[in-house]
């Protein structure tokens, strides 16, 4: 009797843990996963205009990015996160173009099917708010998850 006892508790214990992981809210690094397209990328101060938007799509994939733009691949990397940061932190990666393998420091904030990222050039500081001024070095992007 106390043998099943034990059983039975240690099986209650083990339900408890999967129920709380369960309904345990997704790490940034998964939220993050997908497709995504522009609504507006502010660079160095100057907003991009919807045309020049086109066909963008960004898919992230673990920790890794590719960019297309109308279907050809216009940059590709690799990124990190730290959500302990304070805004959130991302360090982006570029495997190709003139910044290959430069770090590229940034800040992101996720929320819903929205993603902000402010992104410094290579040996610049950290952004510390979501804003690209002219002379900033700095890109804004606002991005929406992509419709299947």
């Amino acid at each position: 009797m106390r043998r099943h006892a034990r059983m039975l508790l240690a099986l209650g214990l083990l339900m408890a843990a999967d129920g709380r992981q369960a309904g345990a809210a997704p790490r940034d690094a998964d939220r993050i996963q997908g497709a995504w397209v522009p609504v507006s990328i502010l660079i160095d101060g100057q907003q991009l205009d919807k045309d020049e938007l086109g066909e963008i799509k960004v898919l992230i994939k673990g920790d890794g990015y590719t960019v297309t733009n109308a279907g050809q691949v216009a940059d590709r990397g690799s990124f990190t996160l730290d959500p302990a940061k304070k805004p959130k932190a991302i360090d982006s990666t570029p495997a190709q173009g003139p910044d290959k393998g430069k770090s590229m420091p940034g800040i992101y904030e996720l929320g819903g099917d929205t993603l902000k990222l402010c992104v410094a050039r290579p040996g610049k500081e950290r952004p510390a708010d979501f804003a690209s001024k002219a002379g900033s070095d700095q890109v804004f992007y606002v991005l929406k998850r992509a419709k299947p």
